[in-house]
């Protein structure tokens, strides 16, 4: 990235994300725009055009720095308005959360700043580490009552319990870190998610996510140049996992409909895991065989632009899975512990084999 003047087209963008974040942000916006602007021109941790398979520019992956210093300062004003706000009023929560948003957080931003990047094997390790240390001090996380008999069986022993969550957890960061390179869909993913959490848990900060996110997202769609990154997908991944292993174990949501919210990264972890076995590679390692890939280069062919097939990309899918949840659950046709949210949640599951076999016959003809 090059600290040059703008260009008139940068320019032109610059000038739309300060007039959309100032309409819903305020001044708190428009400073969150210039902060990502500085961020996205700078010359360290920059994203290989090649990684995702759909960003065609030269980016930067310090999305995740960006979101984490808005909201933090967001918290930290507020303070004045909502004395002690914090995540989780239980104090052992509230310190093994802070210890797995540190550390996923750390290890992704040595990975954004590591020139070529930490190896996959180290990464999945530590990553296992940190989660068999929080679900081993948290072990009421551990879910254990799916309302499918055989499954609630095998999650009751607390051995298998504790290292299927792991497995799941683990194999979530690495579904939400690999659709980072589609504009707009993990952070409309994350919006859409921690908006429905501040709707179900009486918590501040799930607010301040959301217009972390929120800005973030106005950013990612305009500029198309700052992902995530390592550092913000590990960090939201670890946010939204945590946060909806609590709201379960809570009684405050049923599974299937954080299943249902949280589709799409789920079942593009079922599924690349699998399609990985089968081909005799590592589960773990990427690649660009998803759905996302598969929508984007099919877009490619009616849509003009290099960012507009992306954005429109990230905000179909986003609408089409997290989208779809949020709003059956905000205006009240199902509830939050309805059983029927596995029933949406399998209607998702259908609908993506269905799209994802069809794009891949139209994109080889």
């Amino acid at each position: 990235m090059s600290a040059s003047s703008l260009s008139k087209r940068e320019g032109r963008k610059l000038l739309v994300t300060l007039v959309f974040a100032a309409i819903y942000f305020g001044l708190a916006g428009i400073l969150g725009m210039l902060f990502m602007q500085w961020l996205m021109r700078q010359n360290y941790a920059p994203d290989s055009t090649a990684k995702h398979g759909i960003s065609t520019r030269p980016s930067s992956r310090l999305g995740g720095v960006a979101v984490v210093v808005i909201t933090c300062t967001l918290m930290a004003f507020s303070d004045y308005l909502s004395p002690g706000a914090v995540l989780f009023k239980d104090a052992p929560v509230r310190y093994f959360s802070m210890f797995l948003v540190a550390s996923c957080f750390s290890l992704g931003l040595w990975d954004d700043l590591s020139i070529g990047g930490l190896r996959p094997r180290f990464r999945l390790v530590t990553l296992s580490l940190v989660y068999a240390i929080v679900l081993a001090g948290l072990p009421a996380l551990i879910p254990s009552s799916l309302g499918i008999a055989p499954v609630d069986y095998v999650m009751s022993i607390p051995l298998v319990g504790l290292v299927l969550t792991i497995i799941f957890c683990v194999g979530f960061l690495n579904a939400i870190n690999m659709a980072d390179g589609a504009n707009g869909l993990v952070p409309g993913i994350a919006l859409l998610s921690f908006f429905l959490f501040s709707l179900l848990n009486s918590s501040p900060v799930w607010s301040y996510l959301v217009i972390g996110f929120g800005m973030f997202l106005i950013f990612n769609l305009v500029s198309g140049r700052l992902f995530l990154g390592d550092a913000g997908s590990y960090s939201v991944a670890c946010l939204l996992s945590l946060g909806g292993l609590f709201m379960v174990s809570e009684g405050e949501a049923s599974p299937w409909l954080l299943a249902a919210t949280l589709s799409y990264p789920c079942l593009e972890m079922v599924v690349s895991m699998g399609r990985r076995t089968l081909s005799g590679k590592s589960m773990f390692l990427p690649d660009n065989h998803h759905l996302h890939n598969r929508l984007h280069g099919f877009l490619r062919r009616y849509l003009k632009g290099a960012g507009l097939p992306n954005a429109v990309t990230g905000v179909a899918i986003t609408m089409a899975t997290s989208g779809v949840s949020v709003f059956l659950y905000y205006f009240g046709w199902l509830t939050a512990l309805d059983e029927r949210w596995l029933v949406v949640f399998l209607a998702q599951s259908v609908l993506y084999g269905l799209v994802y076999f069809q794009l891949g016959r139209l994109i080889k003809h």
